[in-house]
């Protein structure tokens, strides 16, 4: 169960999220805001045959990884997030899906 008292007091420090999902939309202003104050600290792609490799760019075509990164953002501001886009639609394609589960 998430204890929101505590990511959101910081007094534990820095919590660690990992979002798997649609990636992010790294020209959102939250999203921008974000990794310049170090809370997004890795996007690693995991589409199109790309296996995890870190990217400095990302686009989210679907806004759900986006969304839940500024909700979490919005929660808990002293977290540390990892994107991992996994699927670049509201639908995962058998492709990825295979790719994900040999991961």
């Amino acid at each position: 169960m998430l204890n929101l008292e505590l990511l959101q007091s910081g007094d534990e420090g820095h919590m660690r999220i990992a979002i798997i999902d649609t990636g992010i939309n790294t020209s959102h202003v939250d999203m921008k805001a974000a990794m310049v104050h170090k809370q997004i600290v890795k996007l690693c792609d995991w589409t199109n045959d790309s296996h995890g490799v870190e990217v400095q760019e990302m686009e989210d075509h679907s806004g759900h990884g986006t969304l839940v990164a500024s909700i979490i953002l919005d929660l808990a501001p002293n977290v540390e997030l990892y994107i991992a886009r996994v699927t670049t639609g509201p639908k995962m394609t058998d492709k990825e899906a295979e790719y994900i589960a040999e991961v």
